[in-house]
């Protein structure tokens, strides 16, 4: 029997081409980064949502919602037998942090009510877009999101939390130093930080 191992960032898709091919870059390229990433290629995404999802689903940190045109336009629908839409459905029952990334072209409905009533909370999370060949930018963006640490040994950035292994003033120090270099990652920690009351090296406001 596999292994079960927990994955700390999850990416929900749709297998309609370009939904799973942006899914399987960006999976690709956190897993470089050292992130601990679940995104199986291999579903049949067909008949009934299976428990592996919504076991993986309830201990991920972050859920990356891929928002492709055929993605959207399928949770709209109550018609067809929609993986996506169960898999939002459980990060929402399980209070995770969810991301929407809009692919090019792609935007949320600007009227919450466009939405069937168990999705209407989706326009009000803020989304981050990506074209199609995303470029460093956007990438930091999602990175500066993300609850989930890139070390694997759970050492995540949860000021909402309060893990209590977040040692906010060193990590303040550390991204100064950095951002003076011209680290932009960092440069966006820093602000980040500072809009937290972070500001000085003893992590008061």
């Amino acid at each position: 029997m596999e292994k079960h191992i927990k994955k700390d960032i999850f990416i929900s898709y749709k297998n309609d081409g370009s939904g799973n091919q942006f899914a399987a870059r960006l999976c690709q390229d956190l897993e470089k980064m050292g992130y601990s990433v679940y995104f199986n290629s291999n579903e049949e995404r067909a008949s009934s949502f299976p428990e592996r999802l919504k076991t993986a689903v309830a201990e991920c940190r972050d859920f990356i919602l891929i928002l492709s045109k055929g993605c959207l336009e399928q949770l709209k629908r109550h018609d067809t037998v929609d993986w996506v839409r169960e898999e939002v459905l459980t990060a929402r029952k399980h209070e995770k942090h969810i991301i929407p990334i809009l692919m090019e072209g792609v935007d949320l409905p600007k009227n919450a009510d466009d939405m069937p009533e168990d999705l209407r909370f989706l326009p009000h999370i803020d989304a981050i877009r990506f074209p199609e060949q995303y470029v460093d930018s956007p990438l930091l963006v999602l990175m500066g999101a993300l609850r989930a640490g890139s070390d694997g040994k759970d050492y995540y950035k949860d000021i909402f939390n309060c893990n209590p292994r977040f040692d906010v003033t060193k990590d303040y120090q550390q991204a100064l130093e950095k951002a003076q270099t011209g680290d932009i990652q960092a440069m966006y920690d820093v602000g980040m930080l500072c809009f937290y009351g972070v500001t000085d090296a003893e992590g008061t406001a």
